[in-house]
């Protein structure tokens, strides 16, 4: 497998690929810097791109991404469906020791969507059909999160993070068993759907 990179400020090591418009990764319980790492935070800080609450186990009240969304297996819980950090609390509490995979992080960058004539609902349809299809459908909730970098005078195009679960979603225990086809060259698994995806939706 290539090697990881590590991008500063990321709370994972950075799969390479050919897509130069996807980043991908998966957060470990210890990240690249050596802080422990939680789905919960990490969940958190993609929901408050700014103005991040100071401690991720807060209630989070008014995310300051552009909009949400939690994607879930058949058989979950309502409760998670309405609340991601509910959702993440739940993995949290499923940890055990020795644990080292958390969550998946998969950021989809869309450069060309003012140029393309859709909108961003539209785009979001695209991708949350994607996660539905190649993620959900593996037992894996996911948070798809989307940032609009104009709107805090960033710089960067419009993007999706879809926040994974790395582990699969039983309606009886919870959190299970782990999704291993993503999480060693999960990279180069994504990228071929992905492609996949984007050509049945004429992209």
């Amino acid at each position: 497998m290539a090697r990881l990179k590590r991008v500063p400020g990321l709370d994972y090591l950075a799969e390479p690929g050919d897509d130069p418009d996807i980043s991908f990764g998966v957060v470990q319980t210890i990240g690249p810097e050596g802080r422990a790492n939680s789905m919960e935070a990490s969940v958190c800080r993609r929901l408050f791109p700014h103005d991040r609450p100071a401690d991720p186990t807060e209630p989070w009240q008014n995310p300051t991404c552009f909009y949400w969304e939690v994607l879930l297996p058949r058989g979950t819980s309502d409760e998670f469906w309405r609340d991601p950090q509910a959702l993440s609390q739940a993995y949290d509490a499923a940890a055990f020791p020795g644990l080292r995979d958390r969550v998946i992080n998969l950021t989809l960058r869309v450069p060309q969507l003012e140029s393309s004539g859709r909108r961003i609902h539209e785009y979001h349809q695209i991708v949350t059909g994607f996660a539905r299809a190649h993620l959900v459908e593996r037992g894996l909730p996911t948070i798809a999160i989307i940032h609009v970098p104009s709107r805090a005078a960033m710089p960067g195009p419009i993007h999706w993070h879809c926040l994974i679960a790395a582990r699969r979603w039983s309606p009886i225990t919870g959190p299970s068993t782990f999704c291993r086809d993503l999480l060693a060259g999960g990279r180069a698994v994504i990228e071929g759907e992905w492609r996949a995806w984007k050509e049945l939706q004429g992209l």
